[in-house]
């Protein structure tokens, strides 16, 4: 009786061994995908908010040197000063959004004509102070300045629509990698899902073949001899193969 309760009790640890060993691997296997999953989404999601911020900014920008033509053109056919004064306003609003958009910068493609644009801008807004100068001097050379503003001015709104197509552009290339990743993912999953279900069952029926009918087996045996059967016979060899197991 002593050898046949050892022997139960190494059943139980042997069970709970691989049904724990088995529920740990795939706890790990779920984990693992999730943890990957997630730190793959917020890379992507990191890099579109960016690139999306980006879009905006230039949006922002082009604004800016809208408003800024608009104010300095009406002060030269009115000499209006308060005309004047917000054009140099728009200059600090202007040089912020640039600087925000050099921090939001994603490549070094994208910084150089952010760069171009910056150097355009400055250009633009020393020949319109020099221009202003000469006109509230009664200088008649105003013209040529202004008219090399408005040159200039021409130029820097090709580079900021290069700029936005350029981010538009990686923006798209974003979207369909994530996209393709997402895809990616979605295969991946179902194969580790379809993995662990195919483990689940391997275990199911391995746990009933080696541990399951050997323990039943057992207990029939041990219910025999408690009821005074002493023929029955417990088959040790094959238990306790099972158990080593």
């Amino acid at each position: 009786m002593k050898k046949i309760n050892a022997l139960r009790k190494q059943f139980r640890y042997s069970l709970g061994l691989q049904i724990n060993t088995v529920l740990f691997l795939m706890t790990v296997l779920f984990v693992s995908f999730s943890i990957y999953s997630y730190f793959l989404f917020e890379q992507f999601n990191s890099r579109y908010q960016k690139e999306n911020s980006q879009y905006y900014s230039i949006l922002e920008l082009k604004n800016c040197f809208s408003v800024s033509r608009i104010l300095f053109d009406e002060y030269m056919k009115t000499g209006n000063r308060t005309t004047l004064a917000e054009f140099n306003n728009t200059y600090m609003d202007v040089r912020s959004v640039i600087e925000k958009l050099y921090t939001e910068s994603t490549n070094e493609e994208s910084w150089y004509l952010l760069k171009g644009v910056d150097q355009s801008y400055e250009s633009y807004y020393n020949e319109c102070c020099n221009a202003s100068f000469l006109f509230n001097s009664s200088d008649s050379r105003y013209y040529d300045s202004f008219y090399y503003s408005q040159t200039i001015v021409r130029y820097l709104e090709k580079y900021t629509d290069e700029l936005l197509q350029y981010v538009l552009e990686g923006s798209m290339d974003t979207n369909e990698e994530l996209t393709r990743k997402r895809l990616i993912m979605s295969y991946i999953n179902m194969t580790i899902i379809c993995a662990v279900a195919l483990l689940f069952v391997i275990s199911v029926i391995y746990i009933n073949i080696r541990i399951t009918r050997p323990l039943n087996d057992l207990n029939k045996q041990v219910k025999e001899i408690t009821k005074g059967n002493l023929d029955a016979h417990v088959k040790e060899s094959r238990v306790e193969n099972t158990v080593s197991m």
